[in-house]
């Protein structure tokens, strides 16, 4: 007799932040001039780079992830992403800071409510 833990696709696609951002995340594409589902499988390729990262937070990945990496990398995506997700699925509390400049405070709320704006799933986990 085993003890095999049985986990539906529905399950995994909850507990796992890349099926749950390609699913959820709404991002606007420079090539194709509109809003497009956040993927790093398929095309457009936003962010192809993190798929190791993304993979190494699924279902039985290590609790924490260190990200060595120059600037412009995709790291902030991954953080939001992150964020949202936790947020929907697990009900948590997030707070996402950045240091109090000027420029990264104007920045960082442009990105987070355009994110809000763009993606009609994420709107509703803030009209609940």
């Amino acid at each position: 007799m085993t003890n095999e833990l049985k986990i539906s696709e529905s399950d995994i696609a909850r507990l796992n932040c890349l099926a749950w951002a390609e699913r959820n995340r709404m991002v606007k594409s420079k090539v194709e001039l509109k809003s497009v589902p956040f993927s790093i499988s398929k095309p457009p390729y936003l962010y192809p780079f993190l798929r190791d990262i993304y993979y190494s937070k699924s279902i039985g990945g290590p609790r924490h992830t260190v990200i060595q990496k120059g600037r412009q990398q995709g790291a902030t995506e991954l953080a939001i992403n992150a964020a949202f997700y936790a947020m929907d699925v697990f009900s948590a509390n997030v707070i996402y800071c950045l240091p109090g400049q000027g420029d990264l405070r104007t920045f960082a709320g442009s990105r987070i409510n355009s994110i809000i704006r763009e993606s009609p799933n994420i709107r509703r986990c803030f009209l609940r």
